[in-house]
């Protein structure tokens, strides 16, 4: 941009200037959380407040993806009297990216012997491959790479080199520990669907002795059904599974978990459309001998 050098004043300096004669360019046009125009919007900004009248140029379109947050910090402008211009029918896009002949100029300028598009889609990537054959550059000196390969760059040549685990990583911000899939997925489920907890002792030969005991968490209840009543339905379930069970199954503390939390899992999913978490604890009593055989908790993930 060219401006005058006086033209430009630290914002700091703002409420010493006439409203009507100030231009405020900030950053925030694809909605980060933590940009300037998120935490105006928002009334989080230290100097900044927008009143009513006040004209807001988002000049860019939104990335695939962030289209909500965009949105919302729109709707924050909008609540706040803010004229919000915005869109590509608004005639204000501008691209944060080269255009194909400025792509170009750069290739020439640089002349690369060897080219990696980076940052964009898979297919824009071969797109600027492409491009910079187009200027010069050798195919096999082209690479297109996907999320985790490795380039191997020596004196005389280049060459993709295997690849490594890329991606979202999650993080446990107190442990400082990544994250495995499982737990993400058990995470999931739960937030979805909920959880179902049976608990029950169990003879030698597989009959049960107390319980099944049942504790939902974050289930919804089909209609007109109470928790009591919903409970006491799985329960009846869970004792029909296991009378119908063969002596096999019923002959061990895993053999009755494991029937539970298949029958139960499969039972809720057809009857109620539901996919919970299924957690199951038995406990085995060894007759005279009073010995207990306690089965460790698990979880069932229903498979859709």
């Amino acid at each position: 941009m060219s401006y005058p050098d006086d033209l430009l004043v630290p914002i700091e300096s703002l409420r010493q200037m006439p409203l009507n004669e100030t231009i405020i360019l900030t950053t925030g046009s694809q909605g980060e959380p933590m940009s300037a125009l998120t935490r105006i919007a928002n009334d989080e900004h230290r100097l900044v407040r927008i009143i009513s009248g006040d004209t807001v140029v988002i000049s860019a379109t939104p990335i695939p993806g962030n289209e909500r947050s965009v949105a919302n910090t729109i709707n924050a402008l909008c609540q706040r009297g803010a004229k919000v211009v915005y869109g590509r029918d608004a005639g204000v896009h501008v691209s944060g990216h080269a255009c194909r002949e400025e792509q170009k100029l750069m290739i020439n300028l640089c002349k690369p012997r060897y080219f990696m598009p980076v940052h964009g889609e898979y297919r824009m990537l071969v797109k600027h491959g492409e491009l910079a054959h187009e200027c010069g550059v050798k195919s096999e000196n082209i690479f297109i790479m996907a999320n985790g390969d490795v380039l191997e760059m020596k004196k005389e040549e280049g060459a993709k080199a295997g690849a490594v685990t890329a991606g979202i990583v999650l993080v446990d911000f107190n442990r400082d520990w990544k994250i495995s899939e499982e737990i993400v997925s058990d995470r999931r489920k739960l937030a979805d669907d909920g959880l179902v907890s049976v608990v029950l002792t169990v003879s030698e030969k597989g009959a049960v002795l107390a319980g099944p005991d049942i504790t939902l968490r974050g289930i919804i209840l089909p209609r007109d059904i109470s928790a009591e009543d919903f409970i006491s339905l799985l329960r009846k379930q869970v004792e029909s599974f296991i009378k119908a069970a063969s002596a096999n199954e019923r002959g061990s503390v895993d053999g009755v978990k494991t029937l539970v939390e298949r029958e139960l899992s499969a039972y809720l999913k057809e009857s109620d459309k539901i996919e919970p978490l299924v957690q199951v604890v038995v406990m085995r009593t060894g007759g005279l001998s009073n010995q207990q055989e306690t089965g460790a908790i698990t979880f069932k993930r229903s498979k859709s």
